[in-house]
């Protein structure tokens, strides 16, 4: 009741209505587990369902959506705009970022779209740069404006890089594009910035030279001031727009500075002491200079002790203080300089000192200057503990990556030497330990300030893990592959064995019946003519009927509970499992089994899986041998196993009455019988369960037979 109007609930009244088969995935909430459920209408008017457990599947399809969501969260939250791309260089996904910038959608930018916002003075040589790159495998990078949503071109760093299969071909690309707009406006305003410093440096070269300075007096007894038109532009004033007085002198200086220079001028008014400062003016226009402004008193009675009049000087020394303070900190950043190279001097040698790979280098005569083998990082190829580079050298042989001998002069660091820049592969073996490594190099020439080539340098980097952990890689993909294969043919059995399962069931299920339906109507028809005898006769064969159909239907629901247990995974001793079933096999047959020779040889005694089901194999197994053999005069049974290809194979050979060879397949078809069933009894489900158990834990079951001379069962376990 709990399922009527739910999804399952339905599709299969559809199934009803329809009478077409139907096939939906649904999340059971009971045993929470994902289910692939087949519905068929069957021709009696009634439904066939078929459920698969596909609760893995969707594990997997989530932890996939999963994994792709992370990505797009990592790629969506980089400030770069991004996008990824097939071999062929056609765009199938961008980051939210571009679509932000460029207020485009997939449908506009897939494929080349992307040209489509790109500067058409710089699509042509964009588009032939990254072709070439598509061609060569080799990573991509230009500096080209992009049209943002808003119609304006920002300048963007692009590069793009290839990801390859574990074949080494190229897959895919993935590319981003830096905004670098800004850093290109500072760079020309630094540039315009070093122009103007160098014109003023100039300016300021020539005012010195002429020296001009402005003049000044104050009569102190008329209260007077006089300014030079020198000086009112010194102040940054047109000569003769305002009066001189000492409050629009003292405005004009910077307001950091004007109590100093107001007291230096209150001191000279008393003590007739004279000025020698320097300190700023601010002009008109807001620009500050620095002034150099001098004073001397002058006494008309010299036993005065204020002076009469202050007459004095400014000269504007703005291009001197600046060329002070630029003096200052060219002086500190050359210090600074000092400090930072000598740190990265100190940084690269403990860098090439402690780095993992090793480092070699060699002067324009090819002689080794400079190895960095301190570290270990030959992973104990080289011992130098001893000896000189040389005889170290001697003791190696290099060998191309398809095992031919390198030559001395085909060396990454010869070969640099002429101006190569090379990347590869080497195996290096030692020949007196028998150690060999695979190397990976990258090498290049040193030149000097003219170009001259006066070195070359070489990184070489250990490999062999790598390449080892590679090829493990790809041996487990091959497995994977394998058990991919063997699970397509198991469902593609499986959808074999429903379709048989689907006839069986209602061929068998209608034999029972019809025998019921015929002795019922008899019953009914002819109860009052029919003796006694005759009415218990037609009784019993009704009853026999609903006891054969009731042993089909609890042998179809012990089927369907095969296919949805999933077995236990724990050591099992197959010899005693195997004596236990063979006792009980005994003691369930009584007197005449006494008379079958059960012979027990050796067998893998230890394998993984679930024991109850084990033993059901072993029974059923076993229950046929003694079963098909009790019409031998000396019936033999024997019971073995063997490793093969690390699997563990068990078998039960008799010598029985057989089967025909031809007929191998339909033994493990459900309702399958090849005896009729007044000959052996059996209900025709017992080797499809074997079937069912063993390949619940990973193996198969094979047969071997004919007729009239026996027949063996093998079935196979995976091996520990």
């Amino acid at each position: 009741p709990t399922m009527v109007g739910s999804y399952p609930y339905l599709q299969i009244e559809r199934t009803m209505r329809e009478r077409e088969p139907i096939q939906f995935e649904t999340l059971s909430p009971t045993l929470q587990t994902w289910v692939d459920a087949h519905v068929y209408p069957t021709a009696d008017g009634g439904l066939c369902v078929y459920f698969q457990d596909i609760t893995e599947r969707k594990q997997t399809e989530e932890r996939l959506k999963e994994s792709e969501q992370r990505f797009r969260t990592l790629a969506d939250s980089i400030p770069q705009l991004a996008w990824m791309t097939d071999a062929t260089g056609w765009i199938f996904w961008y980051n939210k970022r571009w679509f932000d910038y460029t207020g485009t959608t997939l449908e506009d930018m897939e494929g080349w779209g992307w040209q489509k916002v790109h500067h058409p003075e710089h699509l042509e040589r964009v588009t032939e740069k990254f072709r070439r790159a598509l061609e060569d495998g080799q990573s991509w990078e230009d500096t080209f404006p992009l049209r943002g949503k808003d119609g304006e071109f920002r300048w963007f760093l692009s590069r793009a890089f290839p990801i390859r299969d574990e074949h080494g071909k190229v897959s895919r690309w993935f590319g981003t594009n830096t905004d670098i707009t800004e850093q290109l406006q500072a760079e020309a305003a630094l540039r315009k910035t070093n122009e103007r410093l160098k014109e003023s440096e100039e300016l300021s070269r020539l005012a010195l030279t002429v020296g001009q300075a402005g003049a000044w007096s104050w009569d102190l007894r008329t209260s007077t001031l006089r300014w030079s038109d020198e000086y009112y532009r010194i102040f940054g004033i047109e000569p003769g727009s305002i009066a001189p007085q000492v409050e629009a002198g003292l405005s004009r200086i910077h307001p950091e500075d004007q109590q100093h220079v107001a007291a230096l001028i209150e001191r000279t008014l008393t003590s007739g002491e004279g000025i020698d400062d320097i300190h700023r003016v601010i002009w008109p226009d807001g620009s500050q200079h620095w002034v150099r402004w001098m004073a001397k008193a002058f006494f008309v009675d010299s036993s005065e002790s204020k002076p009469d009049r202050l007459v004095g000087l400014a000269i504007d020394v703005t291009a001197q203080k600046e060329a002070e303070e630029r003096l200052y900190k060219l002086n500190q950043d050359l210090q600074r300089r000092n400090r930072e190279l000598d740190a990265e001097r100190l940084k690269w040698q403990r860098l090439i000192e402690g780095i993992a790979d090793e480092v070699w280098a060699c002067d324009a005569n090819g002689k080794v200057s400079m190895v960095n083998l301190a570290t270990g990082a030959n992973k104990g190829l080289m011992d130098f503990e001893g000896k000189t580079l040389e005889e170290t050298l001697r003791e190696i042989e290099v060998l191309h990556p398809d095992g031919s001998v390198r030559p001395d002069e085909e060396s990454p660091l010869r070969r640099s030497l002429q101006g190569d820049v090379l990347r590869g592969e080497e195996i290096v073996r030692n020949r007196r330990t028998g150690t060999t490594r695979i190397r990976q190099y990258s090498s290049a020439p040193v030149g000097d300030t003219e170009g001259r080539v006066i070195g070359a340098v070489a990184v070489i980097r250990d490999v062999t893990e790598e390449r080892q952990a590679e090829s493990e890689i790809r041996r487990l993909n091959e497995e994977l592959e394998e058990r991919v294969k063997r699970r397509t043919a198991a469902l593609e059995r499986a959808n074999q064995e429903l379709e048989s399962f689907s006839y069986s069931v209602s061929h068998d299920l209608k034999a029972p019946l019809r025998v019921i339906e015929g002795f019922t109507r008899m019953l009914s028809d002819q109860y009052r003519v029919l003796p006694p005898e005759k009415q218990q006769q037609y009784i019993g064969l009704i009853q026999s009927g609903t006891q054969q159909m009731a042993r089909l239907i609890e042998s179809l629901l012990a089927f369907a509970r095969v296919s949805r247990q999933v077995p236990q995974k724990i050591k099992v001793n197959m010899q005693t499992l195997a004596e236990e079933v063979v006792r009980e096999q005994r003691q369930a047959i009584g007197e005449q089994a006494a008379q079958v020779m059960v012979i027990i040889g050796e067998m893998p005694r230890e394998a993984t899986g679930d024991p109850v089901l084990l033993r059901q194999v072993f029974a059923n197994l076993l229950a046929n041998a003694f079963k098909f053999t009790r019409r031998q005069e000396t019936p033999i049974i024997e019971i073995g196993g063997y490793m093969k290809n690390g699997d563990l194979v068990y078998f039960v050979r008799d010598n029985g009455v057989g089967f025909p060879s031809r007929d191998v397949e339909k033994l493990f078809q459900v309702f399958q019988r090849l005896h009729a069933q007044e000959d052996f009894e059996g209900s025709g489900i017992g080797l499809a369960n074997c079937r069912k158990f063993v390949e619940r834990h990973g193996g198969e079951v094979l047969a071997e037979g004919e007729e009239g001379a026996g027949a063996t069962f093998y079935f196979s376990l995976p091996g520990t």
